[in-house]
């Protein structure tokens, strides 16, 4: 995660001390033109979307309505998407509806509470990132990305953040059942099925199940994620 971030600092200031990029990354000076970018990433995507979707936004109401269209329109062409949303969506009611929307067919979706930058990945080819969002500075307000290293970066660095975000959930601030809570706090201190069974007075059975539903929950496939994000929440 450091090595990834160290590198795309490295670039987004190379970028900046240039007036041109090399042609693997190449800077965008208006917000027209990198919201088309965004738009056209989706487009020429083959299987697989991925984005961090964070404020400050360039499109609102229509234009983001358009976009959402246009996301279900590229899942129902056999398009995946992972989306990783700033949790300040659940302020939104509009984008929070969206994003319902688009888990319900298919697509996933995960928040963190202050995602790094914002970005657009189209399968494992082209990205297109903000960097802010004044077009009355001099430097660059997004980057064009193709097949390079900083690619690689950014795709690596968005995988681990999606292993240490939260899936997006219709009642973030439901609280936690205290059984539930006493199996996360035996998890975290390695005991197994059978240790938590025996400590609770429950079925093996049961506690399998309900250990399952958590990491679920927690949108993570270890005990340490779960432990991770239960401890994020607050839960712990």
């Amino acid at each position: 995660m450091h090595e990834a971030a160290a590198r795309l600092g490295e670039t987004f200031r190379s970028v900046r001390r240039t007036a041109r990029g090399d042609g693997t990354v190449v800077p965008m000076y208006e917000a027209r033109e990198v919201v088309a970018e965004f738009e056209d990433l989706q487009r020429a995507a083959r299987s697989r979307v991925r984005m961090i979707d964070r404020g400050p936004y360039l499109c609102e109401g229509e234009r983001a309505a358009r976009l959402f269209d246009l996301r279900s329109a590229r899942m129902s062409a056999g398009v995946r998407y992972q989306t990783l949303y700033q949790d300040t969506i659940y302020q939104d009611p509009d984008r929070l509806r969206f994003a319902l929307q688009a888990n319900s067919a298919g697509a996933q979706a995960r928040t963190l509470p202050d995602p790094p930058f914002k970005v657009i990945i189209a399968d494992d080819d082209r990205a297109a990132l903000m960097l802010h969002h004044d077009e009355r500075r001099g430097d660059p307000m997004g980057l064009r990305i193709a097949a390079c290293p900083t690619l690689d970066a950014i795709v690596h660095t968005f995988e681990v953040l999606w292993s240490l975000a939260a899936p997006i959930s219709v009642n973030p601030d439901q609280p936690l059942d205290e059984r539930d809570r006493a199996i996360l706090t035996l998890m975290g201190l390695g005991a197994t099925d059978d240790t938590i069974a025996r400590r609770l007075g429950m079925s093996r059975r049961t506690v399998v199940r309900r250990t399952a539903s958590l990491l679920e929950r927690l949108g993570a496939s270890t005990r340490f994620q779960a432990g991770v994000q239960a401890i994020r929440r607050g839960w712990l």
